[in-house]
């Protein structure tokens, strides 16, 4: 598995909080276990272009839980990828380096004090993590763009009609149903803590679309303990994915 592209930047110029992102892609048909390197070496950036999926003597190896064992190749690299991406901006905040233990639900338990979020694609990984004293909710969503076909018969599942109707002229559809994909699953996200239970797509609406930030507000019949609540986010397009954050402060 190579690893290369690695940003550190916060995205949306957010404060208070670590992001690590990277591009992956598998080598050799490989079904990874695990990835080898050291943190020194994560650190240095001297294992980007690397094949990091064989034993080093230098490491202790990041590895996917038990049952993740049986998926298909990609789920395992996607897997390492977020995680090594979370690991890595826990201990820019912590100064640890230290493995992020994974819920029956297969959600990232997070140590004591530290809030996150893990997003992927089939060649991108992207994590944010922060202090509960600075942050109360943190969502991350990174999806590659839909193409028209594969949006049409979606568009059902995850919007409707009074949504479609808030899409800007300029945008594509593909796009806006990426984008709104992509929101509600951040939304997600970030609520899953509090209500550890999955929600429908139809369970939070889009009320407001601008160029750099969306408004989502629950539905009170499907979560009343968000009733009256209302969530803005941050996304942008990047090459051929998009990217939204859900960050509430404290």
């Amino acid at each position: 598995m190579i690893i290369s592209g690695t940003q550190n930047a916060a995205p949306f110029a957010l404060t208070a909080l670590e992001a690590r992102a990277c591009a992956f892609a598998l080598s050799n048909n490989e079904a990874p276990d695990a990835l080898f390197c050291s943190p020194a070496l994560w650190q240095a950036g001297a294992w980007q272009g690397l094949d990091l999926s064989y034993p080093r003597s230098d490491c202790r190896p990041l590895s996917i839980p038990d049952k993740l064992r049986g998926a298909v190749a990609i789920r395992r690299a996607e897997f390492l990828a977020g995680r090594l991406c979370a690991m890595l901006a826990l201990e820019a905040l912590s100064g640890k380096w230290e493995d992020i233990a994974v819920h029956t639900d297969r959600s990232p338990i997070w140590p004591a004090g530290f809030i996150g979020s893990i997003s992927h694609t089939k060649s991108r990984a992207i994590a944010l993590v922060a202090s509960e004293a600075h942050y109360a909710r943190l969502g991350v969503d990174l999806e590659a763009m839909m193409d028209e076909a594969r949006a049409a018969p979606l568009a059902r599942m995850i919007v409707e009609e009074s949504e479609i109707a808030l899409r800007p002229v300029d945008m594509p559809f593909a796009a806006f149903l990426t984008l709104i994909f992509s929101a509600k699953e951040a939304f997600y996200k970030a609520v899953y803590p509090q209500l550890r239970r999955f929600l429908g797509f139809h369970d939070v609406r889009l009320a407001r679309l601008d160029h750099a930030s969306l408004l989502l507000v629950p539905q009170a019949e499907k979560i009343p303990e968000l009733a009256g609540s209302t969530f803005s986010l941050l996304w942008r397009f990047e090459d051929d994915h998009c990217l939204t954050v859900l960050a509430e402060p404290r």
